[in-house]
């Protein structure tokens, strides 16, 4: 395959059935996919929860997507609860795997290759001798075989998590067991091995799988008329290695301010400096491109999304831009006390931590209508907040309280940390927390459990950021350690086994930063710059 993109990546996901227990992990799977097809080459579109209509209407229009006009490959992945003819959509209606995949026997489709797979249950048998299972994606109905027969299917590989009659696992900290094995072996090996080749692959990493009551799980995969071998990316480096293991170039910004707070897309780096202003600068040039006279004192935290940004500071005022050319200030919030952090999800709740007592959730109507929707008070420094449609996370001294989303009413706190925390994260259902007492610590939200506590820094943590497969923490020794998530979360490896790399060109204090799959991008205090580090990967 020689297309740009390669081809289109369709990802369904259904999280919320009526009478269904909620698909912990699948998110993961969902980001899991979503980064592998990036990387694969494919441009990726993801649905999330649509009824039975929604979803047999968008598999209507995948045929005719402007990316398969010149595409080469199709890539669909549905995941849900099922049985072994049909999934189930977010109205509870059953949909048929055959009809599901009669879809793709479109004339716009003939003669490209189709990879379909499905991570949902097939039946509801487990291991013989299991006594307590895990969660599965299985409904309590007796499984109806049946097998499909039309001979106008072509170029289509078909995969199903699971054999016929057999439950699939999922873990809600690593996703499905099959989502997660296909994305380990797709990253690694995509380079040189074949579809099916891969797929076998697939099958031996999942015969491995460990699991302290012996669960097992095999996968199949149907090949209907698909007679050449495929190469996703012949000739290409090992992907998803790139911060891990390989070399990188360093670039640098002088800010003239010490970098408190900052944020990247594909277009600009904006960051909050010490001495008050707002620097953006080209992503691609590093050339700066504007300065916002913001505020009189520190700018701690900051989050833009498009062309709105927010900021908050040392002054006591949150304020809000838009940017039309230049940066217009919308809106000014005045607090009692210094802002350290805030986080808004653009769709109506705003939440803002300040100095020592308050943590306060916001109701917006619109960037110019927001009111105070409640103080959660309580004792401590409030340096970083996060939260999901369930859970608002704070730092409460060394704790961390999570609150209910919906209720605003204090669920659990969190204890482990022997010293202030300075940094968190929230994805899924783990947090992941940074501290002055020089450890990272991953905890279990629902359980209220810490699950792992990494040590290896000299200094405070002042930034923790994580992935689906990776954690990456800065430190006020200077430092930016990246951590094996997956490895971490075996308790039987050392932290000096789940540290994969060290980076160090700071000359202070590592403040903030962001990553993704090639790139960091981190602000130093004392040595007043931010530093791009490249990444690529290892052949």
């Amino acid at each position: 395959m020689n297309s740009t993109p390669r081809g289109l990546a369709v990802i369904f996901n259904y999280d919320n059935i009526p009478d269904e227990e909620k698909r912990e992990g699948s998110q993961i799977d969902v980001e899991n996919l979503q980064e592998l097809c990036k990387q694969l080459g494919f441009k990726v579109e993801t649905y999330q929860d649509l009824n039975k209509q929604d979803t047999l209407d968008t598999l209507d229009l995948v045929g005719k997507n402007p990316v398969m006009l010149k595409g080469d490959m199709l890539m669909v992945f549905m995941m849900s609860h099922g049985d072994e003819n049909y999934i189930k959509c977010s109205d509870g209606l059953n949909l048929d795997i055959d009809k599901i995949l009669r879809k793709f026997t479109c004339i716009e489709l003939k003669g490209k290759p189709k990879f379909i797979a499905f991570q949902a249950c097939r039946g509801h048998e487990h291991d013989v001798g299991v006594t307590r299972i895990p969660q599965t994606d299985a409904k309590p109905i007796k499984p109806i075989r049946t097998q499909t027969k039309d001979p106008s299917w072509r170029d289509m590989v078909i995969a199903f998590s699971t054999v016929p009659g057999f439950v699939a696992y999922r873990d809600k900290f690593n996703g499905s067991w099959f989502i997660e094995s296909l994305v380990k072996v797709f990253m690694n090996s995509a380079c040189d091995k074949d579809l099916l080749l891969l797929l076998r692959d697939v099958s031996d990493v999942m015969d491995n799988i460990p699991h302290t009551l012996g669960f097992k799980q095999s996968f199949e995969f149907l090949i209907r008329s698909f007679k050449k071998a495929l190469y996703f990316n012949p000739g290409l480096p090992k992907i998803n290695n790139h911060l891990e293991k390989g070399s990188y170039n360093l670039q640098k910004i002088e800010t003239g301010s010490a970098v408190a707070c900052l944020q990247y897309d594909e277009k600009k780096i904006v960051t909050g400096l010490w001495n008050g202003s707002i620097h953006i600068y080209n992503k691609k040039t590093l050339k700066l491109e504007h300065v916002i006279k913001a505020h009189t004192d520190k700018v701690w935290c900051l989050q833009f999304d498009n062309n709105i940004l927010l900021s908050g500071s040392e002054d006591k005022h949150l304020k809000i831009w838009r940017f039309n050319g230049n940066y217009e200030l919308l809106n000014t919030l005045k607090l009692d006390n210094a802002v350290f952090s805030l986080k808004c999800n653009f769709k109506g709740i705003l939440v803002t931590g300040t100095w020592k007592d308050k943590l306060s959730v916001w109701r917006m109507k619109s960037l110019t209508d927001i009111t105070l929707n409640k103080v959660l008070h309580s004792v401590g420094i409030y340096h970083c907040i996060d939260f999901d449609e369930a859970h608002i996370v704070n730092v409460c001294n060394h704790d961390i309280q999570v609150w209910s989303t919906k209720s605003l009413e204090l669920q659990k706190t969190m204890t482990g940390h022997t010293y202030g925390v300075c940094s968190l994260q929230l994805k899924n259902n783990l947090v992941v927390s940074g501290s002055a007492d020089k450890s990272v610590r991953i905890w279990d939200i629902e359980t209220g459990q810490g699950l792992i506590k990494l040590e290896g820094h000299n200094h405070w943590i002042n930034c923790v950021r994580f992935d689906a497969t990776r954690i990456v923490s800065a430190s006020g020794d200077g430092t930016i350690k990246i951590w094996d998530l997956e490895a971490a979360l075996d308790t039987n490896n050392a932290s000096d086994a789940v540290c994969i790399r060290t980076l160090e060109e700071h000359t202070g204090s590592v403040n903030c930063f962001q990553f993704d799959e090639t790139q960091i991008i981190s602000g130093g205090s004392i040595d007043e710059t931010i530093l791009i580090w490249n990444f690529q990967a290892t052949q």
